[in-house]
Parts: C-alpha cells; sequence; structure tokens
C-alpha cells in the first residue's frame, strides 16, 4: 500500500513515446491498452532507472497527458508461463518445456497508441529525493514505459517549485 505524505519535493517529467501499449489486463481479444500508463507502471520504470526496487512506495505519482491515437496491431503472442533456464528463455505450457523459439502462438489483436505526450509528477520526501539527482545525472540504461521495446524520450525533467 502506497504510503500519503504531505510536504515533500515535486519533480516533473516530460517525455514521448512514438508508440506505447499500458496493457490492460481484463481484456483479452483483441487486447486493449489504458490511455494512459498506470502508476505501477511509472514508478517500475524509475526504479529500473535507477536501480533502486525498493522506492515504489515512497513516491506519489500524477500523470496527464494525450495519445495522437490508436490502430490495432495483429501479433502473434506466445502462450504459456516463461521462465529463464540455462541462459535461454522457456515457455512451460501444457506441462511441456520449449524453447522460446519454438513455442505456441496464438494471433490476437492489440491496441497500440502513437504520438504520447505526457507529464508525470512525482512527490516524494527529502529522504528519497536522491532518487531525481541520481536521473538528473543520467542514466545508462533505456527508459521504457509500458512493453520493453515502448521506448520512453525524457525531454524535461526538473524540480518543480511553483505549487
Amino acid at each position: 500500500m502506497q504510503k500519503s505524505f504531505r510536504g515533500g519535493r515535486v519533480f516533473l517529467i516530460e517525455g514521448y513515446q512514438p508508440f506505447a501499449q499500458y496493457r490492460n489486463p481484463f481484456t483479452m481479444n483483441p487486447a486493449q491498452s489504458y490511455p494512459l500508463p498506470p502508476r505501477s507502471t511509472v514508478v517500475g520504470m524509475i526504479q529500473n532507472l535507477v536501480g533502486d526496487f525498493s522506492i515504489g512506495n515512497h513516491l506519489d505519482v500524477a500523470i496527464s497527458g494525450r495519445a495522437g491515437g490508436s490502430f490495432y496491431n495483429y501479433v502473434r503472442m506466445v502462450k504459456g508461463a516463461l521462465k529463464y533456464k540455462d541462459g535461454l528463455l522457456w515457455n512451460t505450457s501444457d506441462n511441456n518445456e520449449l524453447p522460446i523459439n519454438q513455442s505456441q502462438r496464438t494471433p490476437i489483436y492489440q491496441q497500440e497508441l502513437f504520438d504520447v505526450r505526457l507529464r508525470i509528477f512525482i512527490r516524494m520526501t527529502d529522504d528519497y529525493f536522491d532518487v531525481f539527482n541520481r536521473m538528473r545525472k543520467g542514466v545508462s540504461k533505456v527508459a521504457t514505459l509500458g512493453r520493453g521495446s515502448d521506448v520512453f524520450y525524457i525531454r524535461r525533467l526538473e524540480e518543480v517549485t511553483d505549487m
């Protein structure tokens, strides 16, 4: 459960995604996307960028933005559970273990967004504000938001003082 707090410091991330998909797990075929990324997706991106996976409960997140539109893409998704073993990705569906490249794939329609522009406000106590400083200094990882292939281009990262 997220902890609420008053005060703290706020920073703003403005960014752009050419394409994105924020999968709504309650839809099957077609696989629909949320119009904006959920809080957990944004927190996961920040945790991954700074390499600290214990900060999630210490961040208040507000997300605004828009997409230029959406379309449905016909994709073939792997059925079953995936696991990493012996340096390879394996699929464990129907009590069989097959390398991922030999796994059964199911064709589905998947909704994708394009021209996504986001403004993300993050509020945290002074104890955790070093997260902002680590992001501002630059990270060596590519920011992704949504799927692993959905690159998030950070265009602006600054502390917000006028609130």
